[in-house]
């Protein structure tokens, strides 16, 4: 809403339902892009061999994204290819094993 001259006007996008969807997905991808990730072959530990959403195993030089879930619920951790958990978490917001909510 704008206030001009002790006059309010309301603006266009203030009830549009497209702008609050916009604004959510953006906040959605900046929660994901902020979800750090690492090289495959600087994990100290190596039985987690493969990402639990393609079922690729992972390569060397892989970018490998760690779920915050497992801090949470004290689980084991939660290993997916950078891409794979990004595509994911557009779409569901949860972590495919545990079902934890990783966008709060």
């Amino acid at each position: 809403m704008l206030s001009i001259l002790g006059f309010s006007m309301v603006d266009q996008h203030d009830n549009d339902p497209s702008v609050s969807i916009i604004q959510e997905n953006i906040e959605k991808i900046k929660k994901i892009e902020n979800i750090p990730s690492i090289k495959y072959d600087s994990l100290e530990i190596k039985y987690f061999t493969e990402c639990s959403l393609c079922l690729t195993e992972f390569a060397r030089e892989n970018e490998v994204k760690v779920l915050p879930c497992d801090i949470k619920l004290n689980l084991f951790r939660h290993y997916f290819h950078a891409l794979c958990i990004d595509q994911w978490l557009q779409y569901k917001g949860i972590c495919p094993i545990c079902r934890a909510d990783v966008l709060l």
